[in-house]
């Protein structure tokens, strides 16, 4: 009975321990997300810039180009918070893994001194 309880508790181990690595690629890949987004607005930023420097006098580009502008800074707003809601999500699910893990580990002990 106690060798099932403990062979049961390996495998949540092994699961937690599954679910922990993969959450860990996962906060991996949303910061080069939030990077990539920074390095792209900061590119986009010195281009709108130039074109707006060589194009002023052209009122009806200036105006399509703050429009568009406006619509870029929004989209990247968007994309922005999506990402910063996605790290938050996962480091939340990171330290209740991590949670989890400590438990089960207790247990183990626990139910290891009983064997004894």
């Amino acid at each position: 009975m106690k060798n099932e309880k403990l062979q049961k508790l390996n495998k949540n181990l092994y699961e937690v321990s599954e679910k922990q690595v993969k959450n860990q690629r996962d906060i991996i890949t949303n910061e080069q997300s939030e990077q990539h987004l920074e390095e792209i607005s900061r590119k986009y930023r010195r281009i709108f810039d130039r074109l707006f420097c060589s194009w002023n006098k052209d009122k009806e580009f200036v105006n399509w180009l703050n429009m568009a502008n406006t619509e870029l800074l929004h989209h990247n707003r968007k994309v922005s918070f999506n990402l910063e809601n996605q790290r938050e999500k996962l480091l939340r699910e990171r330290k209740y893994l991590n949670e989890l893990e400590n438990d089960l580990y207790d247990q183990k002990r626990s139910l290891l001194r009983e064997v004894k």
